[in-house]
């Protein structure tokens, strides 16, 4: 992956090229081409590391809320899905979910009916250089082009409309996992999962913690709930 993570104290910034100019002064590209601990200008310490993907997600540049990568662990850790699995997901938005999606499986199809959200996540995807994912400017809710995928996973505000088309495209055994901001909308998606067994939803929650020599508590501002993770499974073909 190009690029580097540089760490300044409690701000992170992403390097590909040049000098970086921060809030702490300049870091030259001479110092940006190696690893570990360095000084601006100023000489105030900074960080050097190796760009990850998380790294990227917190950077990527947005339209639409993302989901967080601890839910998106949740899902990984629930499905097993690995580096043979093909995966459709849809509303593409920024492209968060494709990118983390595809550096663990073989290959993502994604689903964004919305133009400029397209565009938006064809440039964060091409600025990484992956070359499993495949965009898709269609409406998932008129059908999925794919079949015997192993997971679709969807991001829209009515999964149900797409329940049809995910049962159509999953291999048997296959996974339908639904991200909504809404408990209705999880009850609504539940009451039309024909065909899918081993239905779960959960309330994904993380508390950080402040750890120091005199300290000992929950962070006070924290963004504990995030979204509702719903999980089930296709039985059958038609």
């Amino acid at each position: 992956m190009e690029g580097k993570l540089v760490l300044i104290g409690d701000k992170a910034f992403i390097w590909y090229k040049g000098d970086l100019h921060t809030h702490k002064g300049v870091i030259s590209k001479e110092k940006l081409k190696q690893y570990g601990r360095v000084e601006t200008h100023k000489g105030v310490e900074a960080y050097i590391l190796p760009l990850t993907i998380p790294d990227y997600i917190a950077k990527i540049k947005r339209g639409p809320a993302i989901i967080q990568p601890r839910d998106f662990g949740i899902i990984t850790g629930l499905t097993g899905i690995n580096k043979e699995s093909i995966v459709v997901e849809a509303g593409t938005g920024s492209g968060a979910m494709a990118i983390m999606l595809a550096n663990i499986v073989k290959m993502v199809y994604s689903y964004e009916k919305r133009k400029d959200f397209y565009r938006l996540a064809k440039k964060n995807i091409e600025k990484l250089g992956i070359k499993n994912i495949m965009l898709k400017n269609k409406d998932i809710y008129q059908g999925i082009d794919e079949r015997g995928v192993d997971l679709v996973f969807l991001d829209l505000p009515q999964p149900w409309l797409a329940v049809r088309p995910a049962f159509q495209a999953l291999k048997t055994g296959g996974f339908l996992v639904v991200y909504t901001p809404q408990i209705s909308q999880a009850q609504e998606l539940v009451r039309n999962a024909k065909g899918f067994i081993h239905i779960s939803t959960i309330q994904p929650s993380c508390i950080e913690w402040v750890i120091g020599e005199k300290i000992l508590r929950p962070r006070h501002i924290q963004r504990i709930h995030t979204g509702f993770i719903t999980i089930m499974r296709k039985t059958e073909n038609d």
